[in-house]
């Protein structure tokens, strides 16, 4: 049976993965108010050019996911992958009306340059696989500090961003910023379980022309993999000097 509830005037339905009411044009969302009675209305919010609902400070739910769950058709079950698409091409309409299942193909960029939001910072990826923001071209870092080992450890490569009004880096992967700009090659929906490979085995080189989708159990992704294993090795080594490292660092 689905649950409904009227908040403010208006009927929502029960979006159970999120713990959130949510209406049918996507302009009201809400939640019991376990301490006064009835429901309270959330705040939606938009970051990156999608729209969310606020649950609380450190978790929001999207906001065409909840709508499309509850008021729209099921996602297609098969072999293919699906995504939600907006008709009008405005992302920040959540009307049911406005809203589909489409078969996700990704979409590779000719273009030098692509901005970006990026936890609500305005970023540039390059084709080269460099990133700017303001005009300055951004630090990429490849490691962190884990205070439960007491080392240094090397990870994926990343730039550091903040929120605004926040005082937390959070770290993006530039492999994700490279796919999020279209410049990886190939097209991963023809693929099982797509994975980003560097070409040249060389794990920091971000340019558009040696990356490229490929299937997780592809022989080239596999040396790619263990050359990896081996680079990132030697960095944890250059990283902590006079340290005797786990052989799996």
């Amino acid at each position: 049976m689905i649950k409904t509830a009227e908040i403010n005037g208006i009927l929502c339905r029960y979006y159970f993965t999120g713990k959130v009411y949510v209406s049918k044009d996507g302009t009201v969302a809400g939640m019991p108010n376990y301490r006064w009675g009835g429901y309270k209305q959330l705040s939606i919010i938009e970051d990156e050019g999608r729209k969310y609902i606020k649950v609380n400070k450190n978790k929001s739910v999207r906001l065409d996911l909840a709508v499309m769950r509850c008021f729209g058709p099921p996602m297609p079950v098969d072999s293919k992958r699906y995504m939600i698409n907006h008709k009008d091409g405005d992302l920040l309409n959540c009307d049911v009306n406005n809203l589909e299942w489409a078969i996700h193909h990704y979409e590779h960029t000719a273009e030098d340059s692509i901005v970006l939001n990026c936890c609500g910072n305005r970023i540039t990826a390059f084709k080269d696989g460099h990133i700017e923001k303001d005009g300055k071209t951004m630090t990429v870092y490849d490691s962190i500090y884990d205070p439960d080992v007491e080392l240094k450890v090397c990870i994926d490569p990343h730039i550091a961003v903040s929120r605004p009004r926040s005082i937390y880096h959070e770290h993006i992967n530039i492999d994700k910023i490279m796919e999020v700009a279209g410049y990886i090659q190939g097209d991963d929906m023809i693929l099982s379980c797509p994975q980003i490979l560097h070409i040249d085995n060389d794990w920091k080189n971000f340019s558009s022309d040696n990356l490229m989708w490929v299937e997780y159990d592809d022989e080239r992704f596999k040396s790619y993999q263990l050359k990896k294993k081996e680079d990132k090795h030697k960095r944890n080594v250059e990283l902590n000097p006079g340290q005797v490292l786990h052989p799996g660092m």
